[in-house]
């Protein structure tokens, strides 16, 4: 879980974004380039679908965990003396 946490991290990956974008600049004016601007529509862009993945990424994991403790959940109750629960109907 910590190491899915840090790869979560939005701020980094914002940082990364501007990082390769300035250096894509950097690079452009260093060779007298100067009609490459920076491509702000696109760095947000890049950070947006990174937070949708970082929502699907805690979808998946939130119902993986969900999955096991109704898992278990279901195991006590089948591995239960059917006395002790009258309304379950075990054949």
């Amino acid at each position: 879980m910590p190491r899915l946490a840090q790869l979560l991290d939005v701020e980094k990956c914002k940082n990364i974004v501007n990082s390769y974008y300035e250096k894509q600049l950097k690079y452009n004016i260093s060779i007298n380039n100067f009609k490459m601007h920076y491509p702000i529509k696109r760095a947000l862009l890049i950070v947006q679908f990174y937070r949708v993945f970082q929502l699907v990424i805690i979808i998946f994991a939130v119902s993986y965990f969900l999955g096991i403790f109704w898992h278990i959940i279901v195991k006590d109750i089948q591995n239960s003396n059917p006395d002790e629960i009258p309304y379950l109907d075990v054949y």
